[in-house]
């Protein structure tokens, strides 16, 4: 059985421009393995290992505007960056709408946990023709993300303490209007994590509804 204070969100908060410009979440979870209360050391790792991957494939218009790790279980095990003038490096020029974006789907060890899913906004222009990414360096940055994304996460000596890149199962619940919801577990015995075995992507761009019906 998983513990619950073991299992690191990490959610990276983007804009749209600068300012009060349209947010972008992308939600991560981690699973610490072999340490405790170590939510600044992965978002160092996070923000030093696997950001610049997403930047890479994300314009200039995108902005990092702040990075949240917290346990999971443990309210006091949390972490925050707000870094100043970090945004997407790729190439500079027109981008697609905030609802356009390059989609990943995270491949787990079970069937318990249904496949997880990141969608990056900031897709260039310039990289795609008819809603196909044909530029061949954009393809590279794509895939290693594709490879990151998938990746464990090391730190200390010896690659001894480890963050295993996880998709947490939501539990049902009924809100009180009699809706069935979904929500994040909140004791071990809920706890079930799926663990990523590997990201797939697609040069086809795809759509954002949320972002979509935002606008």
């Amino acid at each position: 059985m998983a513990e619950l204070g073991d299992v690191y969100q990490i959610d990276l908060m983007e804009r749209w421009g600068s300012g009060s410009g349209e947010e972008l979440h992308n939600i991560f979870y981690y699973q610490a393995q072999g340490v405790e209360d170590v939510a600044d050391v992965l978002n160092v790792e996070f923000f030093e290992n696997v950001l610049p991957s997403i930047l890479a494939i994300q314009s200039p218009q995108v902005v990092v505007a702040k990075i949240t790790v917290l346990s999971l279980g443990n309210p006091e095990w949390f972490d925050e960056n707000v870094p100043a003038g970090v945004h997407g490096t790729a190439a500079a020029g027109n981008s697609l709408p905030p609802f356009a974006a390059i989609n990943y789907t995270l491949r787990l060890n079970t069937r318990a946990v249904r496949p997880g899913s990141k969608r990056f906004a900031g897709v260039p222009e310039y990289a795609q023709v008819d809603g196909v990414i044909t530029d061949v360096g954009y393809l590279g940055n794509m895939e290693t993300l594709r490879i990151d994304l998938a990746a464990k996460r090391g730190t200390g000596i010896g690659f001894e303490n480890v963050f295993w890149p996880c998709v947490v199962k939501r539990v049902p619940y009924e809100t009180p209007g009699g809706n069935s919801a979904y929500r994040l577990p909140e004791t071990n015995e809920e706890t079930v994590l799926g663990f990523v075995t590997a990201a797939l992507t697609s040069p086809v761009v795809s759509h954002q509804v949320s972002r979509g019906n935002s606008r």
